[in-house]
This record gives structure tokens, sequence and C-alpha cells, in this order.
């Protein structure tokens, strides 16, 4: 609190301990009590106590639920939680608050010195502290005492407080003097938290962002973590693109197709690898008329590698397969995805035990019949041009999620559990009745190590979920395009989950959001330059 005397500082001690113990009384089910001393005699049963309240789910801030959940164990947690950005944010904030990243010896220290009768505190003080502490520490369970022997509180006159007062006031400008000598850093760190104190308190609705006035502070040559602000994020840096390629069709019309992708931003991994990859190859098949668009959105540690793996040997395998087997696109398409996924398994630079990828491909004719094939929970859109003059959008694949019951019957029958988060971790009951604007449910294993927790139930990759249930077989659709269809989207979820920023039908504008997404972009067109797409598309 800045405070230099021991009374000063006692006295909002409790004050602080008051407010406290006020939501433990008033809410008991939300609050775990931890005893700093605890934590200095056995800090791994504490943070393990924090662990177990928390969630495990939730331990480390955790602020989004990827397609794969990652636990490790508890043990992992407790070890690296003073190395983590919750950790990191509180160091920055407060030269106490260091011990956050001290170990074992730290705390020993700590004992050593308070125990001492040269470093220690002596009983005059300890009665001071103990006299301004009393009921409170009786509150939180505690003998008030002077090194194990009971002892009455002082009551102290308004003479005394008075004079601490002044001890505590002159203490402060000798503690500034000296801080602004040996540590200016500090010293205007708490000259900032002084005036941070000072702000009239704002009430935040969900989702909103507030950032305080003022620099960033280091610690250890460490920047705060807290003072980036979503407009700080390089969007232009993380934008890729490939160039329209523009193609004729037999029927008289033209399509124009080009790529984009944003790669993610991960608070704790800025620099986490874009895991989509995409694959455009005109003319693939059948004298140059069939056209391959492919999106493959990985996941995991490798889901960059695994992503890279499929888009390169999936087209491959397909034209070998077409070869063998006269030409069935739908077989050289599911053998393609099939014999892909052993090639990754069998991979040794990949671990593919909890990483994979999605992949749906669009294969497109100049008698413009299409082939849509998809594993997991990517997707293929159409824009179809309506008689008022609209776009409406359709899927021409399906999403393979927990949500559909086929899907689950096989995970089910493979040994798998399916429940959401919430459910797994026992804080509501067991039901397939879920909510489809709220993540959908998750694969698991029927053991107590609570993995993979994949959100989908096709993928290539993931040799742990394929043992209850999860394939590479990828479904295959067919349409033929009319003459008022007019556009073709192939994304991952990244775009298909993000709000559509005009009418929810509409494929006229999208809002991206902060996670990887790609997308290919079809349009066709007439020789003469006339759209079948609106205006406000274009």
């Amino acid at each position: 609190m800045g405070d230099c005397h021991y009374h000063a500082i006692s006295a909002k001690w409790t004050n602080l301990q008051g407010h406290a113990l006020r939501v433990v009384e008033e809410c008991p089910d939300l609050v775990h009590k931890v005893h700093y001393e605890s934590i200095l005699q056995d800090k791994a049963t504490v943070v393990s106590g924090v662990y177990d309240f928390i969630g495990e789910r939730r331990f480390g801030g955790v602020k989004r639920q990827a397609s794969v959940m990652f636990m490790r164990p508890t043990v992992d947690l407790i070890d690296g939680a003073k190395k983590g950005r919750e950790a990191h944010k509180a160091r920055c904030l407060s030269s106490q608050f260091q011990n956050l990243g001290r170990g074992d010896s730290f705390a020993n220290r700590q004992n050593k010195k308070w125990a001492d009768p040269e470093t220690g505190l002596d009983k005059e003080a300890l009665q001071l502290i103990e006299s301004v502490a009393h009921e409170m520490m009786k509150r939180l369970g505690y003998d008030p005492s002077l090194v194990g022997v009971l002892a009455e509180a002082t009551v102290f006159t308004e003479g005394d407080l008075k004079h601490f007062d002044e001890l505590n006031k002159l203490g402060i400008e000798k503690m500034n003097q000296d801080l602004q000598k040996e540590n200016p850093g500090d010293f205007n760190r708490r000259q900032h938290q002084a005036e941070t104190l000072n702000f009239p308190p704002i009430l935040l609705d969900e989702g909103d962002s507030y950032s305080a006035a003022g620099d960033s502070y280091t610690t250890d040559g460490h920047e705060s973590l807290f003072d980036m602000s979503f407009h700080d994020l390089d969007f232009d840096g993380r934008l890729e693109t490939v160039a329209e390629s523009v193609i004729e069709l037999h029927d008289g019309r033209c399509f124009r197709a080009a790529t984009a992708t944003q790669r993610g931003y991960y608070p704790d991994e800025p620099e986490k690898p874009n895991q989509d990859e995409t694959k455009i190859q005109v003319g693939i098949l059948n004298s140059g008329s069939v056209h391959w668009f492919s999106v493959f959105d990985g996941h995991g540690p490798d889901g960059h590698k695994c992503s890279e793996l499929a888009s390169q040997k999936i087209p491959e395998l397909f034209l070998c397969e077409c070869d063998t087997s006269g030409g069935d696109i739908k077989a050289a398409l599911n053998t393609a995805h099939m014999d892909t996924h052993k090639v990754m398994l069998a991979d040794p630079t990949i671990d593919s035990s909890q990483s994979g990828t999605t992949a749906v491909t669009l294969l497109l004719g100049n008698d413009n019949k299409c082939f849509i094939s998809n594993v997991g929970d990517s997707a293929c859109i159409l824009g179809s041009r309506t008689s008022y003059g609209a776009t409406v959008a359709k899927p021409l694949c399906t999403e393979q999620t927990p949500f559909r019951a086929d899907e689950r019957e096989r995970i089910k029958k493979a040994g798998g559990l399916i429940m959401t988060v919430d459910q797994r971790d026992g804080l509501v009951p067991i039901n397939e009745d879920w909510d489809r604007s709220e993540p959908p449910p998750r694969i698991w294993t029927n053991r107590n190590d609570k993995f993979p927790g994949c959100g989908f139930t096709r993928s290539i990759g993931d040799s742990v979920a394929h043992t209850i249930g999860v394939t590479a077989r990828p479904e295959i659709f067919e349409h033929t395009l009319a003459k008022n269809d007019c556009v073709l989207i192939v994304a991952s979820d990244g775009v298909t989950e993000c709000m559509i920023s005009c009418n929810p039908q509409s494929l006229c504008t999208f809002e991206f959001v902060l996670t990887p997404s790609l997308l290919f972009f079809l349009h066709f067109f007439h020789r003469d330059g006339r759209s079948d797409l609106c205006r406000d598309c274009l």
C-alpha cells in the first residue's frame, strides 16, 4: 500500500480482510481461502487446491477453447504457474509480487528471517500489529499471540494514533527519497500506482476493453503484457492473400478465384505459426476441365505440419487413384484422404497424437458439376442470386461435429464420451440438450485423463481421437451450378463461425475474428463483364 508504519499497514490489511470475509460469508461457494504461511510451508499442496477449485480447464486463465484441448499434468501446471502470463502481469504491478516467481529457497529464507531475533519483528512491533488486527485474526481462525503466548490487545489513545500517522508520513517521505536515488523505476511505478488508485471505478460490460492511461512499466526487462490493446495488433501483417486468377467455363461464364488467410493471435504464443494451408490447382483432371480448391485447418502443437502435409498429399494421391480407378472421383477422394491420414501417422517429423487437420475440397468442372469433400468442421458455401437481387447462402456440405446424432453414435460405439467442458468437469448434469449457439460438445476418452477434448468427429491425424471413433473418411457431396449461382466460398471454421455483418443469409461482408481463418472466394461472371454478384458484394 506504500505505507511504512506497522499501524497503517495493519489497519489497511484489516480493512481489506473485512471486505474479503464479507464475500466469504455471503458467497462461500465462490471463494477458496489460502493462508500465506501455507504457501511458504507447502506450495505444491496449496496451488493444487487452487487448481481444483478453479477447475483444470480454466486454470491459467484460458480464454478460448481451441479445436483440441490440451491438459498438462497438475504438477507441471503448479511448477509452471510462476512463469505464466498472469504471474508476469502481477510482477509488473508491484515489486512485492516478485515473490510469485521465487521458489522454495525464498520461502525458507523468509521463515528463517522472521524467526531470527535480530532480523524478525520484536515483541513491541508484534504487539502493535496484532492489537490492530486482533478481532480480524480471530475471525480468520487465528489465536493472536506473541511467539505462541496469548496476549490481550493494546487499546491505543488518540495521541497514539496521531503519533503513528506522523511516523508513517515521515517513513513514506524517506522511502520515496531513497527510492528516487536507488531505484527510480520503482519510485515512478509507485507514483503511477497511487494516481491510478485515485481514479473513479469504471464498471465494464462483458466484452468491453479498457486500457489504463500511462506508460508501460517493466520488471526484470519484461514489458507489461496488459498494456497491449486490440488496436495495437498488426492486422495487415497477419493477413496473407493469393492474387485472383480468371478461368473460363464452357457455358460462357468465367470465374475469378482468390484466397485470404489471417494468422490468429494467441496472447501466450504471439508468434504461433499460421496453421491453415490452401491448395489451388487449375485443370487438375480430365484434360484440364476440372479445377481443385482446398482449405486445410490445422490444430494442435504440430497442426501447421499436418495441414502442410495434407495440402501436398491429398491432391497427389487423388490423381494417382483416379488413374487406377478409371476416373471415379468419389472413390479417389475417399482413398486420398484415408491414405493421407496413414502417411501422416507414419511421418516421424510430425507428432500427430493430438495434432491434425480438417480438409474441405471443392472440385469444379467446366460442365458446372461440383464435387465437395469434407473432413471436419470447415465448409463450402454457395451464394445464389434471387429474383429480387439479394445473394442467399446455402451450405454445400455438412460439418462433422458432436452435434450430429449419427456422428455421436459412431463415437459412442468406439468407447468415446461426448460432453461439454462443463459436463466433463462435473459442473452441469449430463445431457444432450446442447445449445447450438454455444461451443459444441467435445469428444473424450473414458479414462480420467480427460483428453483429447476435440470439437470435431472427423479429421486427418489426431491418432488419439481416432482410437475413440474419429475418422479421416470424407463425406462427399455433389452440386450442379445453376445460372443464378454466382459465388462459392470454401472456408475454415474461423470464417464460418464469425458474425456476418449484414443479413445473416447474405454473403456480402464478413467480419473476421481473431482466429486463423482461410477462404477461397470464387466469383462467376460473363465474358462481357456482366456480373452475377450483387453490387454490394463487388
